[in-house]
C-alpha cells in the first residue's frame, strides 16, 4: 500500500491510505522500481521482510500432507 490520498478522490470514496498501517511512501517505492529497472530482477517486493514472508508461505505449499 503507497501512501497516498488517491482514495479521497476515488469516485466512488475510498481509504485515506496514508493512514494505513504498513504503508509506504511513493518515494520507498519508486526507489525500489528503480533498482528493478537497474537489476532486472524478475521478482520484487517494496517492502522489508517480504521475501521471507513469501518464501515460508511457498515451502508450505510444497509440504506433503
Amino acid at each position: 500500500m503507497v501512501r497516498t490520498d488517491f482514495g479521497l478522490h476515488a469516485r466512488h470514496g475510498g481509504s485515506d491510505s496514508r493512514e494505513l498501517p504498513y504503508s509506504q511512501s511513493a518515494e520507498e517505492v519508486a526507489a525500489v522500481i528503480a533498482s528493478v529497472i537497474e537489476s532486472r530482477k524478475p521478482d520484487v517486493y517494496t517492502r522489508a521482510g517480504s521475501t521471507r514472508a513469501i518464501a515460508s508461505i511457498t515451502r508450505r505449499w510444497e509440504e506433503d500432507p
